[in-house]
């Protein structure tokens, strides 16, 4: 494995533990305030597993929108 190659997977592995965290925080939010997973999802209409992906999506959007 090459220096570019060893970089780019320890920029993944640093991508997924982020995004591990992140659901992880999430799901407690969701446990401490009553929430269910698979009701919000269906309120949001989209699938229970894209949850995480589309709040990192929605918070960088606010994050942009914020900073503009």
């Amino acid at each position: 494995m090459d220096q570019e190659q060893v970089k780019q997977a320890e920029m993944q592995k640093e991508a997924a533990d982020r995004i591990a965290a992140f659901e992880f925080g999430m799901d407690l939010f969701f446990q401490d305030n009553g929430i269910d997973k698979v009701a919000m999802a269906e309120l949001a209409s989209i699938p229970q597993d894209t949850i995480t992906e589309r709040g990192i999506e929605c918070l960088a959007k606010a994050m942009e929108q914020t900073h503009q």
